[in-house]
């Protein structure tokens, strides 16, 4: 732990992007304090993979070892049909061997308990609700739901695609994807999953995703729409679900049906168009607050370890605030946002979404020579933040 730099910074939000952001502020020597408006920390439903990136970017934070202990590490993916017809392996451990860097899956509950347990005690404010800031050239104040404030040198908005600090600051628009998602974690055993395998399987307007975590298996699949989908109960979305992959794969049947009505999440997927400014003089925004993707490239998280390691980085180098903030974003944005916009296309591309494009999927897409195959995963996971 480096010695106090007399940096102050409050961090609103303790998703993955804030906690991963405190972590590497206070391993600099800053006073951190993050806000959180829900009174606890809870990440339900399913699991998520920290690709060799996120790995690679939570090496230069200081806790990969203590995450990676968390989760269960991927060796490879195996995409398939609905029906599970072998269509193609990519060998990510390839990519972890020539990065020195696992994949690791893990479940979001553990992925965040692992990063506060890194924070020290007091660090995060449960049930504390950012309304707004104001800032002048010696620092920022922040404002609370509760009437309180907070006197900070700067701050980092890690609250979300609907982040209140990045509404303040910059004109922003969510769009639908055209897809709701069905997710959720397992235990189980299954003679069709095998530990190493991250399986996707590729239907008709839709997707199915199995992979380990620590204690079982996490899942999803998703189903293109024309509407984004309304309410409803656990109970509902498991029938849902059950009619959505009907006749697919037998370890799609096996994981749905594992699965506690009470553990099903029903989730519409949204992403935002890119913006071109995160940050303002004191205030940067990260993670989703700054580049909410569709999860089609599996970056979402990865890309918020990615931006903390380099808003630690900058820190690190005895920069002011404002020319840290600045190089945060020159270093970031333009990874981010074409990810973001690589994950739209690559949406309508794994849902088949038109028979052309299905044609395409199965037959070219993910049978691509593997030299091809690994040059592209190379670029998105073998990034060194």
């Amino acid at each position: 732990m480096t010695e106090g730099n007399g940096l102050r910074a409050v961090v609103v939000g303790a998703g993955i992007g804030g906690l991963s952001c405190a972590v590497a502020l206070q391993r600099g020597g800053a006073e951190v304090t993050v806000h959180e408006r829900m009174p606890e920390l809870r990440e339900v439903g399913s699991g998520l993979t920290l690709w060799v990136n996120a790995m690679r970017a939570l090496q230069d934070i200081g806790v990969a070892d203590r995450i990676a202990e968390r989760g269960a590490a991927v060796g490879q993916i195996d995409n398939r049909t609905a029906e599970g017809k072998y269509l193609s392996t990519i060998p990510i451990r390839e990519i972890a061997r020539k990065h020195s860097a696992e994949s690791v899956s893990i479940h979001r509950g553990e992925l965040q308990q692992g990063l506060s347990a890194e924070l020290r005690d007091g660090t995060v404010r449960l049930g504390s609700e950012c309304t707004g800031f104001e800032q002048d050239p010696k620092g920022v104040t922040v404002r609370f739901a509760d009437g309180s404030e907070e006197r900070a040198d700067m701050l980092i908005g890690a609250d979300g695609r609907k982040s209140t600090v990045c509404s303040q600051l910059f004109p922003t628009q969510s769009r639908y994807a055209g897809y709701t998602c069905w997710r959720s974690a397992v235990e189980l055993e299954h003679p069709l999953l095998d530990r190493d395998v991250y399986i996707q399987l590729y239907g008709t307007r839709s997707t199915f995703g199995i992979f380990p975590i620590a204690r079982g298996w996490s899942w999803y699949g998703t189903q293109f729409a024309q509407m984004d989908g309304g309410g409803g109960n656990g109970a509902a979305w498991k029938e849902e679900a059950r009619r959505a992959f009907s006749g697919w794969y037998g370890a799609v049947q096996a994981v749905i049906e594992a699965t506690p009505e009470d553990a099903f999440v029903r989730q519409d997927i949204y992403d935002r168009v890119p913006i071109d400014n995160w940050v303002s003089d004191r205030v940067a925004v990260t993670g989703d607050a700054a580049h909410a993707t569709t999860p089609t490239l599996g970056q979402g998280a990865c890309m918020a370890i990615e931006d903390a390691a380099v808003i630690g980085r900058a820190f690190s180098q005895g920069m002011g605030v404002q020319a840290a903030l600045q190089r945060y974003q020159s270093e970031r944005m333009g990874r981010a946002n074409g990810i973001v916009n690589q994950a739209w296309r690559h949406g309508k591309l794994y849902h088949g979404v038109t028979p052309p494009l299905r044609i395409f999927r199965d037959r070219v897409f993910l049978r691509a020579p593997k030299a091809i195959v690994m040059r592209e995963v190379d670029k998105l996971m073998g990034y060194k933040a």
